[in-house]
């Protein structure tokens, strides 16, 4: 009995099924006009598949399964289609299975696909003949414990003068034992900036050599195959083979896996190179790869920037979600801020609550290091507001002007490139989208608005606490028309001041009516506008 070698890298022999030479042909009542007649295909040898059985020494047998069925093709000399139809076995369990089913009796040649269920286009005749499988390309893979997802094992045969097929492997199968525990899917990636081998695409081969003559809808950015549990996770220690149809072209790459845990967290790792290229009907073991999953301890970071981390706090700051840890503890784990170790933080599961100073300045930007010993730092972005400016916007009650010294303290802050949404006090803050800059013209600073905006981006934000008055000096940036200001209560226009052409200053003011706690907008509907003073007056 042959067997599959668990080699690091072994070849699947080919197999072959003999046509059963006592032909019978089907009663008139079944479709004698097409010609079609009862046959039956005997496979002979037991290196086909579709199941790896039990091992035996160091090898395992590859047996075939009750359920397995085979699309037999039925073609004539000029190579058209005369019949397609499934031909069903007649038991499995073992090395050697039978097939029946009915075919065309005039055929020229006969075409064999495994498994059945694939959409298939032959073409040409003889030494051209080729079939191509227009449905196969699917990242999926099922996983099977010691075994493989027959669905995607595919084999095809051209018939001999003896009337026997040679069934040829399109496929070749990534062997993978699974260290860590609580693993939902594991991915097989070449990266696109490596090499020129393709393991996700629909294959067409050639009948004469087997050989993978071309690769439709194959992409180098989506060059991956993912095995997967049809329910729960893969089983720890056990071993599975993935199928993969390949572009046989030149390989110098690496072999991208990446494991990812039932909580959502990731880790990959590169194989060593890979060269050569991948042959069809050829098992690739790559072990229990690539790092050990089961003992070495792994950190990642999940969450990258926390923004708006209030001024005053000092305690108690939380990053949900910010980290995951594997094979160690969270006290394996140092939490430091700006590089100063943190000892009152505390971490649990994925979540870090830890103390900063408070900020008695300007808006500043620091970092939360968590580290594995003897690890490196992973870093988390904190954005810290300026003091005494809150988090949320703060309802206006009196009368509030915001001018040249707000512009100036932002500018001094952030400099003068394109910013995310800043407060520029207690009660006012700048939402991006676009772009919002600082400069000076008619010797005044400014906050320029660039481009279109809404009440929801490129805009200026205040929360009223009631109806009042929004006045606005403002110039236009250039001498385009059409560069008005309009001003919103979030979901009504309140109405817009025109803006004079360039670097002249002017003046307008609109009524706005809201309601207590409603958020006031204002924005420009095209190009950039300069604005130079914004002041909201409360109605009595």
């Amino acid at each position: 009995m042959k067997k599959i070698s668990l080699a690091i890298i072994a070849s699947f022999a080919l197999c072959a099924i003999s046509c059963d030479n006592n032909l019978e042909p089907v009663s008139p009542a079944e479709n004698n006009e097409n010609n079609l007649i009862q046959m039956t295909f005997k496979a002979t040898t037991n290196t086909t598949k579709t199941e790896i059985g039990a091992l035996s020494g160091s090898q395992y047998p590859v047996i075939w399964s009750d359920s397995d069925k085979i699309k037999v093709i039925a073609v004539d000399a000029s190579g058209e289609v005369l019949s397609e139809t499934v031909f069903d076995i007649v038991a499995g369990g073992s090395s050697t299975a039978s097939f029946t089913g009915t075919t065309d009796g005039t055929a020229a040649a006969y075409y064999a696909i495994y498994p059945s269920t694939y959409t298939t286009t032959v073409s040409g005749t003889e030494s051209s003949a080729t079939v191509a499988l227009t449905d196969y390309k699917s990242h999926d893979v099922v996983a099977v414990q010691d075994g493989f997802d027959s669905s995607r094992a595919v084999m095809f045969a051209v018939a001999d003068s003896e009337a026997s097929f040679a069934f040829m492997h399109g496929v070749s199968f990534f062997k993978i034992t699974v260290a860590p525990s609580d693993v939902s899917e594991i991915e097989f990636r070449v990266p696109s900036s490596d090499g020129g081998a393709r393991i996700f695409g629909n294959p067409t081969y050639k009948f004469s050599d087997g050989s993978t003559s071309a690769y439709n809808g194959a992409d180098k950015n989506n060059n991956y195959v993912t095995l997967k549990p049809s329910s729960g996770t893969l089983v720890q220690g056990g071993t599975y083979y993935v199928p993969f149809a390949a572009k046989n072209s030149s390989l110098s790459t690496y072999l991208q896996i990446t494991y990812t845990f039932s909580n959502n967290a990731t880790v990959s790792k590169k194989t060593t190179k890979l060269n050569g290229k991948f042959d069809n009907g050829t098992v690739y073991d790559l072990g229990t790869p690539p790092i050990n999953f089961s003992t070495d301890p792994v950190l990642t970071i999940k969450t990258a920037t926390l923004d708006n981390v209030t001024a005053a706090a000092t305690s108690g700051l939380t990053a949900s979600g910010a980290y995951s840890v594997m094979n160690c503890n969270d006290s394996d784990v140092t939490v430091s801020f700006d590089g100063t170790v943190v000892t009152a933080a505390s971490i649990s599961e994925g979540t870090v609550t830890y103390s900063v100073s408070e900020n008695t300045g300007d808006a500043r930007q620091g970092w939360i290091g968590l580290q594995l010993a003897g690890g490196e730092v992973q870093k988390i972005t904190v954005n810290q507001v300026a003091a005494g400016i809150a988090t949320e916007l703060v309802p206006i009650t009196a009368t509030t002007t915001w001018s040249a010294d707000n512009w100036t303290a932002l500018k001094t802050s952030k400099g003068t490139d394109a910013i995310s949404e800043s407060f520029i006090d207690s009660n006012m803050k700048f939402v991006c989208g676009g772009k919002i800059k600082f400069g000076t013209s008619n010797s005044t600073p400014h906050c320029q608005l660039g481009g279109a905006g809404s009440s929801s981006t490129v805009c200026l934000q205040f929360q009223a606490n009631g109806n009042g008055t929004v006045s606005i000096s403002a110039a236009a940036s250039g001498d385009n028309s059409d560069r008005s200001i309009v001003i919103s209560n979030g979901s009504n226009v309140q109405g817009s001041i025109a803006t004079p052409y360039k670097s002249t200053v002017s003046s307008g003011s609109i009524d706005v009516t809201a309601n207590s706690g409603d958020v006031i907008s204002i924005y420009s509907l095209k190009s950039t506008i300069n604005i130079y003073e914004v002041t909201w007056t409360p109605s009595n």
